[in-house]
């Protein structure tokens, strides 16, 4: 997937988003890797990174400033990019508050962010790689699209409805040979999550006190899964544990993936019931002290 190909990568200037593109030409000769975000300055610094970590000096690094919740600059980016071969929609945002608390800016920055900017640029490049019947399309999700966390109304909602496109998009690219993957990353030590640590309910923290993972380790998790072609792509175990339960419809990695699954999905049931009374107990103490 990754050798000689084009990659696109949406917030790609920092995060995931950057550790991705470093881990790919670590381990791969693509021919061009193209970074997409809203800040020139950062983009530059990331372009230089990447180059540095380059094994093969033949591929080419750009960058290109855009917005990708607005549909026009999608569409004057998508005409600058030619024969596609990856494209990963990572831009995202959070603004973790209880839902009363939330500005109305904040939430329709993070559904015209976290949704539509995905919905965007790949409505803009997938007839290319319908065309040439080959490509991946690869949507940066997170755990809280598996499950609904105190803190996370707004942002798991959209992050669930990237499930839901990414499904119905599958089986409009598949008779093309084009895939679609998922990846569900866990709190992971980036900038972002550090913002967002500022501004977090205290229940909020708790449950995301532990388990934090580097982005080198997120990224590298991703390319792989992408080389695999797998639809829903993991991290850790609670990772794993909400992939199998909240597979529904999705189409399964492998044989063998659908195989374990199903006598696994009523165990994992346990284990997380055990994970919502914990929480459940950590959400009644925090709303108690603050009565």
């Amino acid at each position: 997937m990754h050798d000689g190909g084009v990659i696109v990568i949406t917030g790609g200037s920092s995060g995931i988003g950057l550790a991705y593109a470093e881990a790919v030409v670590k381990h791969h000769s693509p021919k061009r890797i193209v970074l997409l975000a809203r800040n020139a300055k950062t983009l530059s610094e990331a372009q230089s990174k990447v180059m540095g970590a380059a094994d093969c000096s033949d591929t080419k690094v750009d960058v290109m400033t855009c917005d990708v919740s607005n549909e026009k600059e999608c569409e004057v980016v998508a005409r600058k990019l030619v024969d596609v071969t990856v494209l990963v929609n990572c831009a995202g945002i959070s603004y973790p508050s209880e839902l009363e608390n939330l500005k109305s800016s904040e939430i329709q920055t993070m559904i015209n962010t976290n949704l539509l900017g995905s919905i965007y640029l790949t409505r803009c490049l997938v007839s290319g790689m319908k065309a040439r019947k080959s490509g991946a399309i690869v949507f940066v999700a997170s755990q809280a699209a598996q499950c609904g966390l105190y803190g996370y109304s707004v942002y798991s909602a959209t992050k669930f409805a990237i499930r839901g496109l990414a499904e119905a998009l599958q089986m409009e690219v598949e008779p093309f040979g084009v895939s679609v993957c998922v990846t569900y990353p866990p709190d992971t030590n980036t900038e972002a999550y550090a913002r967002e640590n500022e501004h977090k309910p205290t229940a909020t923290k708790l449950m995301s006190e532990s388990g934090l993972m580097e982005p080198e380790q997120v990224a590298d998790i991703m390319r792989q899964g992408i080389e695999r072609r797998d639809f829903s792509i993991w991290s850790n175990f609670d990772g794993f544990m909400l992939t199998q339960l909240t597979c529904g419809f999705a189409p399964a990695n492998s044989l063998w993936h659908l195989l374990y699954q199903i006598p696994l999905m009523s165990i994992m049931r346990l284990v997380s019931a055990g994970y919502r009374m914990h929480f459940r107990s950590i959400v009644r103490r925090c709303v108690g002290s603050a009565k």
